[in-house]
């Protein structure tokens, strides 16, 4: 059960980095490692939000 949910939230944390990758830095096959960092924090605010 809880493998499932977490392949679910891979899977959802990997299409909203493709998404906001592509929105945000328009760069999405060589975006710098900055805009990959502005990336995973907005999919971490998204995905994992603390109670």
């Amino acid at each position: 059960f809880k493998h499932s949910i977490n392949r679910q939230l891979l899977e959802n944390y990997d299409e909203a980095n493709r998404a906001i990758t592509w929105k945000s830095c328009r760069l999405p096959v060589t975006y710098t490692l900055a805009c990959s960092q502005q990336v995973v924090r907005e999919v971490q605010s998204n995905f994992y939000l603390t109670p």
